[in-house]
């Protein structure tokens, strides 16, 4: 068994939607230079044992021959969710620094899994989720001299840090633009002053995470309600950044401790509901954080210059 200290975790739960984002999690490892965990969470694990994983297992092979066929060299560890200890899914938890899913996994506005599984990893996961689409859109949805980008929506008012860096990284990643997009909504009073604040306090965030030189980036100010002002605003190709909302890690949340992970905490609201609603294209949520985090936490590690290596393990 190999264990990789970053790592990217693909849901696994033998839907149609999470077989066609296992490509899309492949290349994602791929890009930041990690492990891909493929956690099989499709029902108990035929002929499993005593907490031992199955010899064979439908929905596992057959995410390991997709894994493999997109690319190879992307070294994979696979985890039954079904005998995994806990104490195994709270160390996967904790060096998760992306979750790939199918799109079908925003049903009725929830984005994280409930039941056990889900439990243990949320008090004690943090990362963003990227819900796949997994549709390839044909030419005709393509949008004329329109260049994939990251675009993320932000309260230039508020904190936005999370969603803002999270964006700055994975614009770095795929070696894309980067737009930002603060939307007022009918009826908001412009507040110059208030907006030329946020936006400084914008650049000081992207300068301080040392996004590098040749990363476009500018901000679009819209006096529209904040959904079509996002999906009127990317294409098929495009990533869209959003994030859940939730408490605070200082705050207190029913049934969570102090020390719980951000999926513990987020909520998901009405503007990143109704966007998950009309998927216009990949989306990638971002949870509370616990405290501050780097370029190379949100997974650009490629930044660093170097490759995590697997280390061997009992």
């Amino acid at each position: 068994m190999v264990r990789f200290e970053q790592t990217t975790m693909m849901w696994c739960d033998g839907s149609a939607e999470s077989r066609r984002a296992i490509p899309s999690s492949t290349l994602e490892a791929a890009a930041r230079g990690t492990g891909l965990v493929l956690l099989v969470t499709a029902g108990p694990a035929p002929g499993g044992q005593d907490g031992q994983p199955p010899a064979r297992h439908p929905v596992a092979e057959q995410a390991v021959a997709s894994a493999v066929a997109t690319n190879p060299s992307v070294p994979l560890e696979v985890v039954h969710a079904s005998t995994a200890p806990r104490a195994r899914l709270i160390d996967l938890a904790r060096r998760t620094s992306l979750v790939v899913m199918g799109g079908s996994r925003c049903e009725d506005g929830r984005v994280w899994p409930s039941g056990s599984v889900g439990q243990a990893l949320a008090a004690h996961l943090d990362c963003p989720v990227l819900l796949v689409d997994g549709h390839e859109p044909p030419v005709a949805d393509s949008v004329v001299g329109h260049e994939p980008a990251v675009v993320a929506g932000v309260d230039l008012l508020h904190a936005s840090e999370p969603v803002l860096l999270t964006a700055a990284a994975e614009a770095v990643i795929r070696g894309v633009g980067l737009t930002l997009i603060h939307a007022l909504g009918h009826g908001a009073r412009l507040d110059p002053k208030a907006l030329a604040e946020g936006w400084e306090r914008c650049r000081a965030s992207l300068r301080s995470a040392d996004l590098p030189r040749g990363v476009p980036n500018r901000l679009a100010v819209s006096q529209e309600d904040p959904v079509p002002a996002l999906r009127n605003r990317v294409g098929p190709r495009d990533l869209l950044v959003l994030g859940t909302g939730g408490d605070k890690v200082g705050g207190a949340v029913e049934g969570v401790g102090h020390d719980a992970g951000g999926w513990a905490r987020a909520r998901g609201g009405p503007v990143s509901r109704r966007l998950l609603d009309a998927m216009p294209c990949d989306v990638m949520l971002v949870p509370p954080w616990q405290g501050s985090k780097t370029m190379a936490d949100l997974g650009a590690r490629r930044l660093e210059g170097h490759r995590t290596q697997p280390d061997a393990v009992g």
